[in-house]
C-alpha cells in the first residue's frame, strides 16, 4: 500500500532501525484499494533481545490527510494573498508615479481619492473572502458623500464582481465621480447624477448620466483621469467606454464582457521567480527598438509603458490576454517583450514559447513570490511587482556591439542561426 515515491525512504528507515536506532518517525503516503491517496504519520519502536538482535517492531500510524490538505490550502491562500498585495502595491505605485496636479495639495487629494477607491473595493472583496464584490454596494460607497437628497440615483440588478473587475470598475467610477464634483453636475446644487446598469447576455452595461450642471466641455484625451477610465475598462477588462460630451451634462456608457465577472480569474500553477536576475536585454540604438508589452493590470501597464517610452523604446500594446498576445507574438514585428506571467485568461508561457522560438528576448513580470519560473525559462529575467523604473532601465540597456549586431535588422525577424538574438548578457 505504500506510495512508490515513499517506499525507498521507508526502507532506509527500516535499515536504520536494524542498525540500532530504536525509534523512528516518518510521514508517508499510502494507496487505498479505491485509488485514493492518504497521508500518514508513523512512529516505530524497536525491541531487541539480550544478544542485541532485533526481535520486534511496534508502532502507531495515524491518518493525517486532513491536516496535510489544510496546510496546502493555507499555503495556497498565503500565496494568493501575497500576489494580491503585490498587485495592489503595484497599482498604488502607478497612481503615485502617473498622477499629475497643479499644486501639492491637489496632488495629495488626487492620490488619496484613488487609493481610497482601491481600499473600498478591497474591503468589499475581503468581506466576501474574495469571492466577489457587490456592484450596488461598490457604487453606493463611491458616491456616498454626494447622495444628499435626491441628487444621486443608483439602480440596477444584483451583480457580483470578480476581484480584478471590482478594482478596475472602482477606479473608473471614482474618476467619473471626481470629474462631476469638480467640473460636472455635482459641482452645483442644482445638478443631478444617475447611475444605472443592466445585465445583458453578452455584457454588463452601465450608464452614467449628468444633468442640471454647468456647460460641459470635452475633456482632453491626455487627462489622466480619462486615461484611467478608458484603460481600466477597455484594456484591463476588455470592455468599451463611450463618452457623450453633451453641453447639458456628461453621459458615459461602460460595457464589460460577462466573461470578466461571471468566471473566476485563471490562476497560474507554475512557480515564478521572486526577483530580477542579473541579465540584460541588449537593444540596438541605431533604430528605435519596439517592445511588446503584455500586462492586464491597467495602471501597471500605463506605468511600464511610460517608463519604456522614457527609455526611448516604442511600445506595442499593452495587451491584456494570452489569446491576443499570441496573435501578436506569431507575426508581430518587435525587438523584445515584457510579459506579465499571470493574465486573466491563463499563464503567459505559450507566448513565451513562441517568442523563444523566434529568438526574441523577453522579461517576465509577476506579483507571485516563488523561487523559480518554469524550468524552460530559467535564464529569463523576472521582475517582481511593484516594479522599479531603475530595474527596467537596468534590463533594457543599449547592447554592446556583439548583441547589437545580433538585434540589428527588421524587428521580429526570425533569428535563424544567429545565437546572439536569444542571448542574455550578465554582469
Amino acid at each position: 500500500m505504500i506510495h512508490p515515491e515513499d517506499w525507498d525512504r521507508l526502507q532506509g528507515i527500516g535499515r536504520g532501525i536494524s542498525g540500532g536506532a530504536r525509534t523512528q518517525q516518518a510521514e508517508f503516503r499510502v494507496l487505498r484499494p479505491d485509488g485514493n491517496v492518504r497521508w500518514c504519520f508513523g512512529t516505530a519502536a524497536a525491541s531487541f533481545d539480550s544478544a542485541k538482535r532485533l526481535v520486534r517492531i511496534s508502532g502507531v500510524t495515524a491518518d493525517i490527510t486532513d491536516r496535510k490538505e489544510a496546510e496546502e490550502r493555507q499555503a495556497l491562500l498565503a500565496r494568493e494573498v501575497d500576489h494580491r498585495a503585490r498587485n495592489t502595491l503595484a497599482v498604488i505605485q502607478s497612481i503615485i508615479r502617473l498622477s499629475r496636479a497643479r499644486s501639492v495639495d491637489e496632488y495629495v487629494q488626487a492620490i488619496e481619492g484613488r487609493v481610497k477607491a482601491l481600499g473600498r473595493a478591497h474591503t468589499l472583496l475581503s468581506d466576501s473572502r474574495w469571492h466577489g464584490a457587490d456592484l450596488a454596494t461598490l457604487a453606493a460607497e463611491e458616491l456616498a458623500p454626494y447622495r444628499a437628497g435626491d441628487r444621486v440615483t443608483i439602480s440596477g440588478p444584483d451583480i457580483s464582481l470578480t476581484p480584478s473587475t471590482a478594482q478596475g470598475l472602482a477606479l473608473a467610477l471614482h474618476e467619473l465621480a471626481t470629474n462631476t464634483v469638480k467640473h460636472g453636475a455635482l459641482s452645483t446644487m442644482a445638478g443631478k447624477l444617475g447611475l444605472s446598469w443592466q445585465l445583458q447576455p453578452e455584457a454588463l452595461k452601465l450608464r452614467w448620466e449628468e444633468r442640471g450642471g454647468p456647460h460641459v466641455a470635452r475633456r482632453s484625451t491626455r487627462n489622466f483621469g480619462l486615461k484611467v477610465i478608458v484603460t481600466s475598462i477597455e484594456q484591463q477588462l476588455g470592455g468599451k467606454v463611450t463618452f457623450e460630451w453633451d453641453p447639458k451634462g456628461l453621459r458615459c456608457a461602460l460595457s464589460i464582457p460577462c466573461s470578466k465577472f461571471l468566471k473566476p480569474r485563471a490562476a497560474s500553477s507554475i512557480p515564478t521567480a521572486a526577483n530580477a536576475n542579473g541579465s540584460l536585454i541588449g537593444l540596438d540604438s541605431a533604430t528605435k527598438p519596439r517592445v511588446l508589452l503584455v500586462e492586464d493590470e491597467a495602471l501597471v501597464a500605463m506605468l511600464i509603458q511610460d517608463c519604456l517610452s522614457e527609455l526611448g523604446l516604442q511600445v506595442i500594446g499593452p495587451i491584456s490576454t494570452v489569446s491576443d498576445a499570441l496573435a501578436v507574438a506569431n507575426n508581430g514585428h518587435f525587438n523584445a517583450a515584457v510579459l506579465d506571467i499571470n493574465l486573466g485568461d491563463g499563464p503567459v508561457y505559450a507566448v513565451a514559447e513562441r517568442l523563444a522560438s523566434r529568438g526574441i528576448p523577453f522579461v517576465f513580470v509577476t506579483g507571485y513570490d516563488a523561487d523559480s519560473v518554469d524550468s524552460r525559462f530559467s535564464s529569463v529575467p523576472v521582475l517582481q511587482k511593484p516594479i522599479e523604473r531603475e530595474m527596467l532601465t537596468r534590463l533594457f540597456v543599449q547592447g554592446d556591439r556583439r548583441l547589437g549586431d545580433g538585434l540589428r535588422g527588421e524587428p521580429g525577424e526570425s533569428a535563424g542561426s544567429n545565437a546572439a538574438r536569444t542571448a542574455f548578457l550578465t554582469r
